[in-house]
């Protein structure tokens, strides 16, 4: 099916917006974080006309969703003392507190001047539109933002596409609408926001969801074997071809086509795509005979292809039979609190053994760092620092924020690192690959230390996370929130004298500060 004419005159920018024009942008507070986790992605629309509103423990009420009356924040960790906002008719937005001595809140990180915060504090259009991060108190977290497209009816819909922004909600509407289609689809979005799992919920929302889905990273496909993977190939059509061989078209037959990074198609197959969705039809390398396509394409990119040179225009004219945009988290930050929970049920989910990942334990400091990040690599990076998480709290010891984060340091900042002094040593610390330190080696480094993980690390010459997976690994090892009051009794009766804190550790096989919390949550006295 043809686009449209009108579609057409829209530039590539316009088509990867990921909101449609609509009514004018309105003022939501959305909740990040709640010391209640099934509260996270509440919202509260601020759009009363002419109107300010106050924010505090008990005023401004939130969503709770369809059958549940709104509600205020609540906790106790919140002040009773409000934070007005009030618009203005640039379109800025007035913070102001009277009893700002009185109010412990954060904006961007940055704790709010009770100077500032009684002759009110300016929050401009542009910054409002990136989403501004507040913190009530340590343990309530919320993004003030733009909303100008349709209000989430859900957190998650078909395929796993959870958010509760208006460009989400937008996202999963067009995958209802689209999907029961056999219309060509093309995604666009950075990498890491998810095309792929878009491409498989498309697929399961369609009338081929019997049939197979078959994905190919067009970027691995070389020059010369191209055509033959896409299209199959006979006896003899190439050097090395000693039998036919079926195309991914044909095993797609009934089903659909995934064609990621269709931006980096080898030149020879972008005419041949185009024919197959202009007609259908493709011959195999070799072949006299045409062959009918029964399969439903989507392709993804992450780039321009409108201005890419050497990429076929009238295939891309073909591929836009319906173009949907997913958009990177840092136009969404509203979402990053539903996301979070989710990919933590996610972990655990994937995590037979060992501790969930709770919602409560996370410190403001871990908050603060996931919720003020750009996140370059968007759901893919979060995910991944999910799951340094998970390994952290198995360990007893919160990453630092280069850790939790996945930063790399530069070059310079590698080099003076390792001309560092080792603090024991007096020299050069060298790192090595966690996958050449044995079980055993493991073991006497954590019994060196007392069971002190940053020790241990740089004994072995590890980062912490990297120690990490390795004490996920090791059967020896015991997580500290498994050990019973009667685990550490029996190892108290069999030291001798009055052991410290490491010999316990060593004794128990669990990491040393983990220990101390257990004991104390136990409500047992740590050892000296």
């Amino acid at each position: 099916m043809q686009p449209s004419s009108a579609f057409h005159e829209q530039t590539w920018s316009e088509r990867a917006s990921f909101l449609p024009p609509g009514p004018r942008s309105r003022f939501m507070l959305s909740l990040l974080w709640h010391p209640e986790p099934a509260r996270v992605g509440q919202q509260a629309l601020l759009e009363p006309p002419g109107g300010s509103w106050r924010l505090s423990r008990g005023e401004l009420l939130f969503d709770a969703g369809e059958g549940t009356p709104a509600q205020p924040l609540g906790h106790a960790s919140v002040s009773r003392s409000a934070l007005q906002l009030e618009p203005l008719p640039d379109g800025s937005l007035r913070l102001s507190c009277a009893e700002a001595q009185r109010l412990r809140c954060e904006i961007d990180g940055q704790a709010l001047d009770p100077a500032r915060a009684a002759s009110g504090l300016i929050l401009s259009p542009a910054r409002l539109a990136a989403g501004v991060v507040m913190a009530l108190g340590p343990l309530v977290w919320l993004c003030l933002h733009l909303s100008s497209g349709p209000r989430a009816r859900r957190q998650a819909g078909a395929g796993g596409l959870v958010g509760i922004s208006a460009a989400m909600e937008l996202v999963r509407r067009q995958l209802e609408q689209v999907a029961p289609s056999d219309l060509p689809v093309l995604l666009l979005g950075e990498s890491g926001t998810g095309k792929e799992m878009l491409a498989r919920a498309l697929h399961a929302g369609s009338p081929r969801r019997q049939g197979p889905l078959i994905s190919v990273n067009m970027a691995a496909l070389s020059e010369g074997l191209a055509v033959a993977d896409l299209f199959g190939a006979l006896r003899g059509a190439y050097t090395g071809a000693t039998g036919a061989r079926q195309g991914l078209f044909a095993e797609a037959a009934g089903g659909s086509l995934f064609l990621d990074e269709i931006g980096d198609a080898p030149t020879a197959v972008q005419p041949m795509l185009l024919r197959v969705l202009e007609t259908g039809e493709y011959r195999p390398l070799g072949g006299s005979s045409t062959l009918r396509a029964d399969v439903r394409l989507i392709a993804a990119t992450d780039r321009d292809l409108q201005a890419r040179a050497g990429f076929n225009q009238p295939l891309l004219r073909r591929l836009e039979g319906f173009v949907m945009a997913i958009p990177p988290l840092r136009q969404r930050r509203e979402d990053l609190g539903v996301l979070l929970l989710h990919l933590m049920q996610r972990a655990a989910a994937e995590r037979a053994a060992g501790p969930e990942l709770r919602a409560e334990a996370l410190p403001p400091a871990l908050l603060r760092s996931l919720f003020l990040h750009d996140w370059p690599g968007n759901v893919r990076q979060l995910w991944q620092a999910v799951r340094r998480l998970q390994l952290a709290q198995l360990a007893g010891e919160w990453p630092g924020e280069s850790e939790l984060l996945g930063l790399v340091a530069a070059p310079s900042a590698l080099e003076a690192l390792s001309a560092t002094p080792a603090p024991a040593a007096g020299r050069r610390r060298h790192y090595i690959a966690p996958d050449e330190i044995s079980p055993e080696r493991l073991l006497r480094a954590l019994d060196d230390s007392g069971w002190c993980l940053l020790d241990a690390a740089q004994a072995l010459g590890v980062s912490r996370p990297s120690l990490y997976n390795l004490l996920a690994r090791h059967p020896e090892v015991r997580p500290a929130h498994s050990l019973s009051a009667e685990d550490i009794s029996q190892a108290l009766a069999r030291s001798e004298g009055t052991p410290d804190l490491s010999r316990l550790a060593i004794s128990l096989r669990t990491p040393r500060e983990a220990l101390r919390r257990r004991l104390r949550a136990l409500g047992l006295k740590p050892p000296g």
